[in-house]
């Protein structure tokens, strides 16, 4: 157990030498990707309705039904411009799912 944190350490700093990515201490990998999602959907104009249901189901955090509707609802209004937050939903919406 004394060296979870020596071990933890050496994996996030070969991560970040390979250039993936790492989440920082403390940090989940859905609060990471509700995070992003958040900040692209800040960029988008129009498609207003899909927007703020989006914005909506993150601001919940842990609702995996209103994330995962508001993933498709984003694809089905144009799944070009909402395929990266889209996805971004989704994998959030699966790592809530384990953490049950």
């Amino acid at each position: 157990m004394s060296y979870i944190n020596t071990i933890n350490k050496e994996i996030t700093r070969k991560r970040e030498e390979f250039g993936l990515e790492t989440l920082e201490i403390g940090q989940t990998l859905a609060e990471k990707r509700l995070g992003q999602a958040k900040d692209a959907l800040s960029e988008i104009n129009g498609y207003e309705a899909q927007v703020k249901q989006a914005m909506d189901a993150i601001e919940t955090g842990d609702n995996i039904e209103a994330i995962s509707a508001a993933a498709l609802a984003l694809e089905a209004a144009d799944a070009k411009t909402f395929a990266q937050i889209a996805e971004y939903l989704k994998d959030a919406a699966t790592a809530l799912a384990t953490y049950k």
